[in-house]
Order: C-alpha cells, then sequence, then structure tokens
C-alpha cells in the first residue's frame, strides 16, 4: 500500500512540474511570436509602409499586451501616418514608462507641434534636451515651435543649435536659411497708432510715413 501512495504522490508531483513547465512554455512562445510581430514591424515602418506596420504592431500587442516596444512602435507608425490623436495617446502612455528617453519627448513633442498644440510641444522638446542635449531633433522641432509662434530669433537659434551637432543637418540649414529671408514687420507705435485714429487727415502723408516706419 506504501508503494502504491508512493507512486500516486510521485506521479501528482510530475503533473503538477508539467503542468507548470506547459504554462511557462505558453508564456515564452506567446512572447516569441510577439517578438517576431514587432520586428516585422519595425522591418516594414522602416520601409515606409506604416499600415502594414500598424497592423503588425497591433498583432504582437495582442499577443503580449504591456509589451512596451510595441506600444512605443504603434506610436511611431501612427505619427508616421499623420494619425496624430492615435500616436499622442500612445506616446503619452509610454513616457511613464521611459521617462529618461529624449527621442520619447522627441517625437511626442513633434505630435503636440503637428496639431498646433505649441506649448505643448515646447515644454516637451524642453525637457527631451534637458535629458540629452545631443538630439538635434529636438532643437529643429524646437525651432518650428518657434517659427511657428511667430519668434524668429528663437526660431534661429534653435536651428543654429541643431546645425551644431550636425553641421549637414539638412532640414536645418534650409529652415535656417528661409528664417534669414523672413521679413518682420516693425513693432507699431500704439501712442502714434491712436492719433491717427483719432485725427485721421487723409492729406497727413508724413503721418502715415511715420506709421509705416513704426514711428521712427
Amino acid at each position: 500500500m506504501m508503494q502504491i501512495v508512493l507512486l500516486i504522490g510521485v506521479m501528482l508531483l510530475v503533473g503538477v512540474v508539467g503542468g507548470v513547465s506547459g504554462v511557462v512554455w505558453l508564456r515564452q512562445r506567446a512572447r516569441f511570436l510577439a517578438l517576431r510581430e514587432y520586428n516585422r514591424g519595425v522591418a516594414l515602418l522602416e520601409a515606409g509602409q506604416t499600415s502594414p506596420a500598424i497592423q503588425a504592431f497591433q498583432a504582437a500587442l495582442r499577443r503580449q499586451p504591456a509589451l512596451l516596444s510595441a506600444r512605443y512602435g504603434m506610436g511611431l507608425a501612427y505619427l508616421k501616418d499623420r494619425r496624430f490623436l492615435d500616436a499622442i495617446k500612445l506616446l503619452e502612455a509610454v513616457l511613464p514608462e521611459k521617462p529618461n528617453d529624449a527621442m520619447v519627448y522627441c517625437n511626442l513633442g513633434w505630435a503636440y507641434l503637428s496639431i498646433g498644440r505649441l506649448e505643448d510641444a515646447r515644454v516637451t522638446l524642453e525637457k527631451g534636451a534637458r535629458i540629452n542635449a545631443r538630439v538635434k531633433e529636438l532643437y529643429f522641432n524646437l525651432s518650428r515651435v518657434f517659427r511657428e509662434k511667430g519668434d524668429r530669433e528663437q526660431a534661429i537659434h534653435y536651428c543654429r543649435r541643431a546645425l551644431e551637432i550636425d553641421p549637414a543637418y539638412l532640414q536645418a540649414q534650409n529652415d535656417l536659411n528661409e528664417l534669414a529671408e523672413i521679413r518682420y514687420d516693425a513693432v507699431l507705435n500704439m501712442e502714434l497708432l491712436q492719433q491717427a485714429l483719432q485725427h485721421f487727415d487723409d492729406n497727413d502723408t508724413d503721418l502715415m510715413i511715420r506709421l509705416e516706419r513704426g514711428g521712427a
């Protein structure tokens, strides 16, 4: 009887170990398949095939919902596909998991910039630059933010910062050339403008010339 009890005990133990091993194997297989889909998504994204890349990242997340790299990859694919709101949702969720990755800030800042959330873009990009001051894209995107704000001097400043990191950065050089050609009107002298409006005389050409010169 003792031998039978021992045999049953050994069989149960083997069954438990076998069950645990099976669960571990299934999890490892799911992770392997998820990573395979993720790598496929990266390759498709690099080839410019955004829609198939998104599908691959989605397939990876179905197998491993917590796979951070797949969520980030899909956020980048949405960004490249100009689905900015979808990109922002994913990148904002990824950011707390990758708080020291300057490129996450860079991509999120670009997404904010693309939908006109200029202040969010500025704050996000500046945080990224504090984390890693050698990412040229952070400064280039900051230049675009200030250009949209109408601040030519700051836009030029950040273009030059990007070019300090990479003198061959063509986009920054093109933007810098364009910024150098932009002419802004002089700031109006408000007192003179009020005077013109209250006592307007269409024969007073001297006053209108002074207005055009900003009161010079």
